[in-house]
């Protein structure tokens, strides 16, 4: 991700250049006086147009970076998911097995209603 974030950045730096000489050229030529009224009105209104869409080109990358960020924190949420599940799995099959001995845990499982049920042959010990 850090290339294309540095490859924007040395585009927009490659625009930004690009603008200021633009401008500097047509200032130089405004200043030579070698162009009419309706041409420095012309150029005047591309260049205030160049500017905003570079404006825009700036406000667009900010929200990709941040749309980006985004999307990555919930990739890696859904990637842990798994990894919960069955951490949850174990964890109600061990709130089974002692819903056997107390009611507590029992009441437990029906407030989130998790069905468990319990093999005959675990009985309470861990296999290793």
């Amino acid at each position: 991700m850090l290339g294309v974030d540095r490859q924007g950045d040395a585009i927009q730096v490659v625009c930004g250049r690009f603008v200021i000489s633009l401008l500097t050229h047509v200032d130089l030529f405004l200043k030579s006086g070698q162009c009419f009224y309706m041409q420095r009105k012309i150029l005047w209104a591309l260049s205030g147009l160049l500017s905003a869409l570079l404006l825009a080109n700036l406000l667009l990358g900010l929200m990709t970076r941040g749309a980006i960020s985004r999307i990555q924190s919930v990739q890696a949420q859904v990637a842990n998911g798994s990894q919960m599940e069955m951490v949850l799995r174990n964890l109600s099959i061990r709130l089974a097995m002692a819903g056997e001995k107390d009611p507590a845990f029992q009441e437990i499982l029906k407030k989130h209603e998790l069905n468990v049920k319990l093999d005959a042959k675990t009985d309470g010990k861990s296999n290793p």
